[in-house]
C-alpha cells in the first residue's frame, strides 16, 4: 500500500497543470503583498504583512482542495489505474484510503510551500514576524490544511459512486465555501424556534475547525473539536467504502 501511495504522489506532485496553477496562485499572494506594502510606505511592518497574507489566504482552502482533487483522481478516472491496482490485489479499502493519503500528503505541501512563501516575505519586504504573529499564521495554515482534507474526504462518496468529476468538485466548493455553515446560522437566527435552539452550525466541520483555531492561539487543545473533525474524516471514508464495494467496475 506505501508503494502505490509514493507511486501515486510522485507523479501527481509533478503534475505540469497543478504546477501552473499553483504558480498563478502564488503570483496572486505575491502581487496582494506588494500592493499592500507600496501601501503601507514607510508604516510598513508585520501587522500589514498579517493583513496581506489573511487577504491573499482567503480562499486558500477552496483553491488548493479542488486542484487536489483534480489532479488525484481526474486521471485515475481516465485512465481507470484504480481498476488496475484493484486488479493486482489492492483491496478497495485500501485504495479508498490510499487516494485520501495522496490527497491529504498533496494539500499538505502546497500549504506547506505557502507557508515558506510567507517566510521569504517576511524577510524581503523587511517585516519579521514575532513569535506570536508566526504561531497565528502556523495554526491558519494547519486549519486550512484540516479544512482541505475534512471536506475531501466528505466528497469522496460522489466521487467514487459517479467515477466523475463534476459533482464532487461542485460539493467541495459548496461545502468548502462555508455555505452550510452560514445557511445553518440564518435558520438558527430566523427559523422557528424548536430549530433555533438545535444550533446545528455547531456540528459543522467549519466550527469545529474554527473552535479548534481559538484554542489553539489560547494555547489550549480542544479535544471536542478534534474528536468533530476525525468524524467528519471516518464518516467520509467509511461510507466511500460502502458506495464503492457496491461499485460495478469496468476493467
Amino acid at each position: 500500500m506505501h508503494n502505490y501511495i509514493r507511486a501515486d504522489y510522485l507523479r501527481v506532485i509533478k503534475r505540469v497543470h497543478r504546477l501552473i496553477q499553483i504558480g498563478l496562485y502564488f503570483l496572486i499572494v505575491t502581487g496582494i503583498v506588494i500592493y499592500h506594502f507600496i501601501k503601507g510606505g514607510n508604516s510598513w511592518n508585520s501587522i500589514g504583512l498579517m493583513e496581506a497574507i489573511n487577504t491573499g489566504t482567503a480562499l486558500l482552502s477552496v483553491f488548493i482542495g479542488l486542484i487536489t482533487l483534480m489532479a488525484v483522481f481526474a486521471e485515475d478516472f481516465k485512465a481507470k489505474t484504480m481498476q488496475v491496482a484493484i486488479g493486482r490485489g489492492i483491496s478497495r479499502p485500501k485504495v479508498i484510503a490510499s487516494k485520501l493519503i495522496t490527497a491529504a500528503l498533496i494539500s499538505l505541501t502546497d500549504i506547506l510551500a505557502f507557508s515558506i512563501l510567507t517566510g521569504i516575505f517576511s524577510i524581503v519586504t523587511g517585516a519579521p514576524l514575532n513569535a506570536m504573529q508566526a504561531a497565528t499564521l502556523a495554526i491558519k495554515y494547519l486549519c486550512i490544511w484540516l479544512d482541505c482534507v475534512g471536506y475531501m474526504s466528505i466528497v469522496l462518496p460522489i466521487l467514487f459512486l459517479s467515477q466523475n468529476m463534476v459533482g464532487g468538485l461542485l460539493l467541495y466548493l459548496f461545502f468548502s465555501s462555508s455555505a452550510v455553515y452560514n445557511i445553518l446560522r440564518l435558520a438558527t437566527i430566523y427559523g422557528p424556534e424548536w430549530f433555533q435552539k438545535l444550533h446545528l452550525e455547531n456540528i459543522t466541520l467549519d466550527s469545529c475547525l474554527a473552535i479548534l483555531n481559538t484554542h489553539l492561539l489560547l494555547g489550549r487543545l480542544n479535544m471536542g473539536a478534534v474528536l468533530g473533525i476525525v468524524i467528519y474524516l471516518a464518516l467520509g471514508y467509511l461510507l466511500t467504502v460502502q458506495v464503492f464495494r457496491k461499485q460495478e467496475l469496468d476493467f
